[in-house]
């Protein structure tokens, strides 16, 4: 809400949201920059110490659609998340940017 994290920004007629819940599974969809990551590592640490519940790094993957690997590996590895690549499979369903 304070617009710390930049949002992802969909075509004409479509929307990117800015988290999925499911289950104890959170997706969580911003742009790739420094400051969101920064506020991403914040808003985990607070979350932290208001519940007393971490973000497990090892269970934690970061998905990346339009940036190059290296970049990719270095923003996941400053999160301490595992890098993951696109396409991949959640709950049976394929996810994938781009048209089917």
């Amino acid at each position: 809400m304070n617009g710390k994290v930049k949002q992802i920004k969909g075509t004409r007629n479509s929307m990117v949201p800015s988290h999925i819940l499911y289950a104890d599974d959170i997706m969580l969809f911003c742009k790739g920059n420094s400051s969101s990551i920064q506020a991403l590592t914040d808003l985990f640490n607070e979350y932290a110490v208001v519940s007393g519940q971490k973000v497990n790094p090892s269970k934690s993957i970061m998905y990346a659609g339009s940036m190059t690997a290296q970049r990719h590996n270095h923003l996941a590895t400053s999160l301490g998340f595992n890098a993951g690549f696109l396409p991949f499979m959640y709950l049976g369903v394929p996810i994938f940017k781009g048209k089917l």
